[in-house]
């Protein structure tokens, strides 16, 4: 009895060692193996990043600026390119900041003011009477020993009613007047030139011309400037005109002349003709 249970447990025993020894074995194995994996993976990567970094190094070290050279085929194409840029910006697109492709500026302005006849000859004769007009002013401007001019240009109209007459009759004339001015100080202008005139004796009540002719004048104007916005000005001026005729009409004869004041104000205004 006590024989086969000494048996029993040596077999147990036995069987217990085997199994511990197996298991053993696999769990050694295993582990070696994945040690070696790891170390396999980590020598490769390593390998391939110092690799990486030696080629990178390489290619920096043989570089350099100043070995680039650029084709005179290079050259042309970047010029035919450029031009077709150009020419396309320039048929599609339009340069916001000159408004528009082209434009020409006009200083201009509007007059009005009262045409007083001052002369011994005219005063005598006529009434005081109303002149109008549109001005284009600094048409041409230069500078002449540090004085600035400008060239500028007025179309106006004056009319004046005869003071002793059987009917009520008018003298309307239709100025044309290119002139020279010169800037004296920072608003205050002194205005000088020519002009050419259309003058008609006019029977107010029904506008039939009874006399016309034409005739020559020169002035001298003495102007203000005040700045209203911007580029926007109001004028105040003063001008002693003399004119006369080139025929024999009622008062504006061959030999007399007549002088006259006007007094009025104005505008300047630039106005830009684009297309």
């Amino acid at each position: 009895m006590n024989n086969d249970l000494i048996l029993k447990t040596s077999k147990y025993i036995l069987i217990l060692a085997l199994t511990s020894f197996i298991f053993s074995e696999d769990k050694s194995d295993s582990e070696s193996k994945n040690i070696e994996i790891i170390d396999l993976f980590y020598d490769s990567e390593s390998t391939l990043i110092s690799a990486d970094i030696e080629k990178t190094s390489e290619f920096y070290e043989d570089f350099e600026l100043e070995s680039l050279e650029i084709k005179d085929i290079d050259i042309v194409t970047f010029g035919e390119y450029e031009a077709f840029l150009n020419k396309y910006y320039d048929d599609n697109f339009i340069d916001i900041n000159s408004r528009f492709i082209r434009q020409i500026e006009f200083i201009s302005g509007g007059i009005i003011g009262q045409k007083i006849p001052f002369g011994q000859n005219a005063k005598s004769a006529l009434k005081n009477g109303i002149n109008f007009g549109v001005r284009f002013n600094d048409i041409l401007n230069f500078k002449f020993k540090k004085l600035n001019f400008a060239t500028n240009l007025e179309f106006s109209y004056d009319s004046n009613t005869f003071r002793n007459s059987n009917s009520v009759t008018d003298v309307n004339i239709f100025n044309i007047e290119p002139s020279l001015s010169l800037n004296l100080i920072k608003n205050i202008s002194l205005k000088s030139g020519l002009g050419l005139m259309s003058i008609n004796i006019v029977e107010s009540s029904n506008g039939k011309i009874l006399d016309h002719a034409f005739g020559l004048s020169s002035f001298l104007e003495l102007q203000y400037k005040i700045k209203v916005y911007n580029n926007i000005h109001l004028t105040i001026f003063s001008k002693a005109k003399l004119e006369k005729s080139t025929g024999d009409i009622r008062l504006y004869n061959a030999s007399a002349t007549v002088e006259s004041l006007v007094f009025g104000i104005g505008t300047i205004i630039p106005i830009h003709l684009m297309y």
